[in-house]
């Protein structure tokens, strides 16, 4: 029996498309989910519509935007800058929040460090090209300098000389901790010692608990609005309740209409409230219901929501699933005023199924995408007209308060935008 060329050909393509499908099953079905997007350009619809250049645009409805009378940018409290699993012993990583240039590392005794990524000699870039030596010291590339970040960052070694070593020089050293899976550094504009540290959940801590799926995003908006959508329980049934898109529809654009559906909706109730122990003020709930609602009629797949932030930039949800409970970690770190990375993982059991965390991340990213598109594109409202509804959100700001002392610094977003530092 002869096979014609066309029929060797379709079949080769037939392999090739199936190879495709069940390398993409396999992935869905057992590798960890890992988004990385910038959502910055979210929420501006009319951009390029009319055959203009998008990007210039965007830029331009950037410059137009008002930004209001925020907070400052940065509240004093912990921000993440890195993943624990990410930096092993001798790993350095470089890292930009807060407005700076910082590099991670983990040295030799197991200890992470923080600090400026200038050397304080001749200003080389110590992330690029620098070593871990010692125990705890790291060593710049270009005159090979070390510093020991135990003894806050003061110089440990000059090779070349034979002169006593500067006391006074050292690299800029961060408060630093790991706490449930990430790195965290301590911010306080007036210097002081941290005041609460960021919680370290015990299944995570001892390993019971893996990472099951990971989503980090750029948002163009200023810190407090992120946080703050929690104590706004009024925004989910309006802006998340109606037209369910599909987890699997993965987007980098804006949702399409045609992937929405009108029969099918998530319905939600949901209460705010703060920690009443003075010892533990920086802290606040989030308690719900969620479920399913189909043709308007049958409630499907109910089930209770329980958040818990401890400060602004670390939230947990805690959800349980007929395959065992499981936790979506945010956190949320300035990389300088009004541009925001927020991070999202999944924690649950290693025998936990690796398709539900997938589905449920993508799940919280279509739903995270609504809120950034009006995020990236809305005026902050110091004094907003509320009604008795809306009270959640003047608790919220009045929690925040704690959060900023006199020498915080002020919203810099303005001046960022006249010197184009936020082009897209």
């Amino acid at each position: 029996m002869s096979i014609s060329f066309s029929q060797y050909c379709t079949a080769i393509l037939v392999i090739i498309l199936l190879g495709f499908v069940r390398s993409y099953i396999y992935k869905f079905l057992f590798i960890r989910d890992v988004t990385i997007q910038d959502y910055s350009f979210f929420g501006y619809h009319a951009a390029g519509s009319q055959g203009g250049d998008r990007c210039r645009e965007i830029n331009d409805m950037r410059r137009r935007k008002r930004v209001g009378d925020c907070s400052p940018p940065y509240p004093n409290c912990w921000y993440a800058v890195g993943e624990s699993d990410q930096v092993k012993q001798g790993q350095i990583k470089e890292v930009y929040a807060l407005g700076h240039e910082l590099i991670v590392w983990r040295g030799y005794s197991d200890k992470i460090f923080v600090s400026g990524a200038y050397c304080p000699h001749l200003g080389a870039h110590i992330g690029t090209g620098g070593t871990v030596v010692g125990a705890d010291c790291i060593r710049c590339p270009f005159h090979h300098w070390s510093f020991n970040g135990s003894t806050d960052g003061k110089v440990h070694h000059i090779p070349y000389t034979q002169g006593k070593v500067p006391d006074s020089v050292k690299l800029t050293m961060w408060t630093s901790t790991e706490a449930s899976g990430s790195i965290w550094i301590w911010y306080h504009a007036d210097k002081e010692e941290p005041s609460y540290y960021p919680r370290d959940l015990e299944q995570i801590r001892n390993g019971e608990w893996v990472c099951k799926a990971t989503a980090s995003n750029t948002v163009t908006c200023h810190f407090q609005e992120i946080p703050e959508n929690a104590a706004d329980v009024s925004h989910l049934n309006a802006l998340h309740g109606d037209k369910v898109s599909p987890a699997f529809a993965r987007r980098k654009s804006e949702p399409l209409p045609c992937l929405r559906w009108e029969f099918i909706r998530h319905v939600f109730s949901a209460t705010w409230k703060k920690k009443e122990d003075p010892t533990r003020k920086h802290e606040y709930y989030f308690d719900g219901t969620h479920h399913i609602e189909l043709f308007k009629k049958w409630k499907l797949f109910p089930r209770e929501l329980h958040g818990r932030n401890v400060g602004p930039s670390q939230s947990f949800l805690h959800f349980d699933t007929i395959f065992g409970k499981a936790v979506l970690v945010i956190t949320v770190t300035p990389q300088e005023p009004h541009l925001q990375l927020v991070t999202q993982k999944i924690y649950a059991s290693r025998w936990f199924p690796q398709i539900i965390a997938n589905i449920a991340m993508r799940t919280q990213q279509d739903q995270f995408q609504r809120d950034i598109g009006v995020w990236n594109r809305k005026m902050y409202i110091a004094n907003p007209p509320l009604v008795k509804e809306d009270m959640h959100i003047k608790e919220f700001r009045r929690y925040m308060l704690q959060f900023y002392s006199k020498s915080s610094l002020p919203c810099q977003y303005k001046l960022k935008l006249e010197k184009g530092l936020l082009d897209f």
